[in-house]
């Protein structure tokens, strides 16, 4: 994330887990990636203190009914893509992670799905 100052800014693996403990209906990922994006896209309103813009951003996502922003409910829905709170136990097991026409054929007739190596559940 880039601050008002031009730096970049990175959280560590422990403000995500940080995060993730307080904010448990919030994909934290997909909220981040989202927050980062508007950052970048508004750079009139970039901050100097990003850690605490994340923390103001999970906290306001958490108060949403689906614990998930308008901006990242809105960038789900247009990719398709799922968030890992709303992949199943399927999903996981149908996960094309090697990009196999073979695999995602096999899923296919045996489970009726699969899932593209960028997420998207995918159903007869």
């Amino acid at each position: 994330m880039i601050k008002k100052d031009g730096t970049h800014w990175e959280p560590s693996d422990e403000d995500f887990i940080a995060w993730q403990k307080a904010y448990p209906n919030v994909d934290v990922f997909a909220e981040y990636s989202v927050a980062e994006s508007w950052i970048d896209a508004n750079p009139t309103r970039r901050k100097s203190n990003c850690k605490a813009f994340v923390n103001n951003w999970l906290n306001r996502a958490s108060k949403q009914e689906k614990g998930i922003s308008p901006f990242a409910q809105k960038a789900q829905e247009q990719s398709g893509q799922l968030s890992c709170k709303q992949m199943t136990t399927l999903d996981m097991q149908t996960h094309d992670f090697c990009n196999s026409e073979a695999f995602r054929q096999n899923c296919l007739e045996r489970y009726g799905q699969y899932m593209t190596l960028e997420g998207v559940r995918v159903t007869r």
